[in-house]
């Protein structure tokens, strides 16, 4: 996956970017590999990095939910400080299953 340039990335665009243009590569290698168009269309690509894009979503909520955790106000508040860390909980399982299905997908 542009495995150089995957792991250095710091933001989710440049991870995004990069798996998007590994998804391309791919799609047009095994297009090209059985005789298909080798462009790779929408529905291919959208498949393709599905799993990462809602990683880096998730990712991005799961730090708003930890800042929000750490707000005075919100600790203070008992119902309200339950109500953000099973959000944070939920976050966390879901955050497991995309990994999972990255790695499968990787394999």
């Amino acid at each position: 996956m542009n495995g150089t340039r995957y792991k250095a990335a710091t933001t989710p665009e440049a991870r995004i970017a990069a798996r998007v243009r590994k998804a391309l590569y791919e799609i047009e290698e095994k297009n090209r590999q059985n005789g298909h168009a080798v462009i790779a269309d929408y529905h291919e690509l959208e498949h393709a990095i599905r799993a990462e894009v809602r990683k880096e979503v998730v990712s991005a909520l799961l730090s708003h939910i930890k800042g929000i955790l750490e707000n005075p106000a919100v600790k203070e508040h008992e119902e309200l400080h339950r109500v953000f860390m099973r959000m944070e909980q939920v976050l966390y399982q879901e955050l497991v299953k995309l990994e999972e299905t990255i790695q499968n997908h990787m394999k």
